[in-house]
C-alpha cells in the first residue's frame, strides 16, 4: 500500500513539474526550504530539550535559513547555465583556453560570463521551463521503476537508468505544454494579474460548468 502510495505521488508531483511547474516552481522551492529549515530548527531544538519559547524561535531561525537556502539555489539555477553558457560562447568565438590559469580572468571570459548571467535572468522562464519538466519526467521516470545506483560512486548508473524514453517523452511534452500554457498566458494575461490565479479561475468554471 505505501509503495502504491509513494508512486502515486511521484506520478503526480512529476506531472505536475512536467506540465506547469514555471507557475509555481519559485513557491514550490521557497515553501519547501521553509517547511524543510522549520523541521531543522525543531529537530535542533528536540534534541537539546529547549522549552517552547527557544523552540519556537530556533524553528523560526531555521525557517529564515531554508528561505535563504532557497533563495541561493533558485539564484544558482539561473546564475550557473548563464555563466556555463557565456564562458562557452566565448570560448568558442576565441582562441582563449581553460587550460592558462589566466585566462580566467581575460576579458573576453568574463565579458561572456556576465552577458550568459544577463541572458540567463531575461530568459529565466525558459530555464525554470526545463528544470521543471526535467525534474517533473525524473520523478515520473522513478515511480516507473527507474533504476537507480545504490552508490554515490555509481552515478553513471543513475543518469543511464533515469535517462529513459519515459524521460524523454515526459520533458518533451512537458516543455511544449509549459510553452504553450506560457503563450496562453502571454496572451490573454493583463498586466498586474496574477497567471496561477486566472489559471485557477478557468479551472474552477470548467469544473462547474461540467458539473453542471
Amino acid at each position: 500500500m505505501a509503495d502504491a502510495l509513494t508512486t502515486a505521488f511521484l506520478l503526480v508531483v512529476g506531472v505536475a513539474l512536467a506540465a506547469g511547474g514555471f507557475l509555481f516552481f519559485k513557491t514550490a522551492l521557497y515553501l519547501l526550504g521553509l517547511l524543510l529549515g522549520a523541521g531543522m530548527g525543531l529537530m535542533a531544538a528536540d534534541a537539546l530539550a529547549l522549552e517552547m519559547t527557544a523552540t519556537l524561535v530556533a524553528a523560526g531561525v531555521g525557517a529564515v535559513f531554508g528561505l535563504g537556502i532557497a533563495s541561493t539555489i533558485r539564484t544558482l539555477l539561473v546564475v550557473v547555465p548563464g555563466v556555463l553558457t557565456g564562458v562557452g560562447a566565448a570560448i568558442l568565438l576565441t582562441d582563449v583556453t581553460l587550460a592558462d590559469p589566466a585566462s580566467l580572468v581575460d576579458p573576453m571570459i568574463a565579458g561572456g560570463a556576465v552577458a550568459g548571467v544577463v541572458a540567463a535572468w531575461l530568459l529565466e522562464t525558459v530555464i525554470l521551463v526545463l528544470v521543471s519538466a526535467s525534474w517533473g519526467a525524473t520523478l515520473v521516470s522513478i515511480a516507473l521503476g527507474a533504476t537507480l545506483a545504490a552508490s554515490p560512486g555509481e552515478l553513471d548508473v543513475t543518469v543511464e537508468g533515469l535517462l529513459t524514453t519515459g524521460f524523454w517523452a515526459v520533458f518533451a511534452v512537458g516543455v511544449v505544454v509549459q510553452t504553450g500554457v506560457w503563450y496562453y498566458l502571454r496572451v490573454h494575461v493583463d498586466d498586474g494579474e496574477n497567471a496561477r490565479d486566472v489559471l485557477l479561475r478557468k479551472a474552477g468554471r470548467s469544473v462547474g460548468s461540467s458539473r453542471q
